[in-house]
Order: C-alpha cells, then structure tokens, then sequence
C-alpha cells in the first residue's frame, strides 16, 4: 500500500513539473518519455503541452507516440495537423503514406490546382499576399512622389507590376487552399470499428466501413449521429465518437 502511494506522488509531482514547466522543457521531457518507451506518458505530455501552444514537431511526435500504442488513426490525425502547420513536412507525409497503404483509408481527391496550392499553408498564401502588396506600395508611393521620367521609373514600374503578380496570384492560390481544403470542415476517422449507416440509429442498415484515417465532412448533427459526406460520393450516418475535427484550434494553420 505504501508502495502504490508513494507511486502516486511521484506521478503527482511530475505532472505538476510538467504542467509548470516551459514548452521547451515540457516538450524535452515528453521526447525523454518516449525515448524510454513510455509511450502512454509521453502521449499525455506532448497533448498537455498542445493545451498551451502548437507545432509540427509536437504534433509528429504525437502521432509517433500514438502510432507506437496501436492508435492509428489518432496517429493520422496528428500527421494531418502537422502538415497543415507545414505541408511541405517530409516526414509526416511520408507517415501519412505508409499508413494509407497499411490502413486503405479514403481520402478526398484535390484537383491539380487543389493539390498545388496546398503545398502552402495558408499563413504562407498570407505572407506571399502581403509582400504582393508591399510591392505594390513600394513601387507605386515611389513612382508618385517621382517624376515618371526618374531614371528609376523603369525599375519602380517593374516593382509595382510584379507585387500586383504575386498579390493577385497569392489570393487565388489562398481562396483555392481554404475552398478545397477547409480544416474546419474536415473530420478525420480516429475509431477503430466505425460504419456509415443509413439512419441515426441501432440496426440501421451499413453502407459501409470507414478505415482509421478516413476524411469525412459533417454536414448535420442528430444527438450522438452525424451525417457525413464520405469521399466516393457517398454520405451516411456515423456515431461522432468516431471521428475529430481536424482543426478545432482557434486560430488558422
């Protein structure tokens, strides 16, 4: 008994370091944890450090860890998160890839144009547009408290001419990202046993099974049911404790 209550202060006192520590020192200790292969622990460190603050490598770690433990589809769900912070992140599309092929799930196809603008996230598609515009200002504040025949007017027309090229194509890039990729219409299948049915109810009949991974969008909600549009055309009932929100943060990707 002694033994079983020493072992609950020791737990006690390392989730208090744990919560009062920094991120950096929280997110060192949770990677300790995992190097030890305490693989639960260092699971609800790295979540307890996503309360206070985001990021790619917390997220991959995340779904390292989960992936370790058997939870594969919270492993893709947090291999999507960090993507959506860096699209161009090697190793979780690489993660993402290998479970595809492990777990068959579905996914929604992007077009061309879709799957090109979302090699940047949209605070990129963001960025590039702001620079479009400073550009824009640069050169055309400029051309204006100058005479248009300044030896630089050549070079500051060229200037105005080019931000207006990147704004313009950086607000289409950005409107194609959102559109085609909302996070915050995206649910990704995080169950094991998950089946789209036809109604909201037991003994409704199946349509069929939804792999770990699986995107689905939620177009209505009846009590514990959601209704899902599924990739393939299809849409079905599903209990909402079978899938997350891909991003429920407050603030964009």
């Amino acid at each position: 008994m002694r033994h079983i209550f020493a072992l609950f202060l020791l737990l006690l006192v390392c989730a208090q370091s744990l919560a009062a520590a920094s991120p950096g020192e929280a997110y060192a200790t949770a990677n300790a944890l995992y190097e030890a292969e305490e693989f639960e622990k260092a699971r609800e460190a790295y979540q307890g450090i996503l309360t206070r603050a985001v990021s790619k490598e917390v997220f991959f770690n995340l779904g390292n860890a989960n992936f370790r433990l058997g939870k594969l589809g919270e492993a893709c769900l947090a291999y999507r998160r960090a993507e959506l912070l860096d699209p161009r992140m090697a190793e979780a599309s690489q993660n993402l890839r290998l479970l595809q092929r492990k777990l068959g799930f579905l996914q929604f196809t992007s077009s061309g144009m879709g799957r090109a603008a979302g090699r940047l996230s949209a605070s990129q598609w963001v960025s590039l547009i702001c620079a479009g515009v400073w550009l824009i200002l640069l050169g055309g504040i400029t051309m204006v408290l100058y005479r248009p025949r300044h030896p630089w007017s050549g070079v500051l027309l060229a200037t105005t001419i080019c931000g207006v090229l990147i704004a313009g194509l950086a607000s289409v890039g950005s409107y194609i990202h959102r559109d085609s990729r909302d996070p915050a219409n995206l649910f990704i299948v995080t169950g094991n046993n998950v089946v789209a049915t036809t109604g909201p109810f037991p003994g409704a009949k199946d349509i069929i099974g939804l792999p770990p991974g699986t995107e689905v969008k939620v177009v209505a909600e009846r009590g514990d049911w959601r209704f899902v549009h599924i990739p393939g055309t299809r849409a079905g009932w599903i209990q909402q404790d079978g899938v997350e929100r891909l991003w429920p943060y407050r603030f964009a990707p």
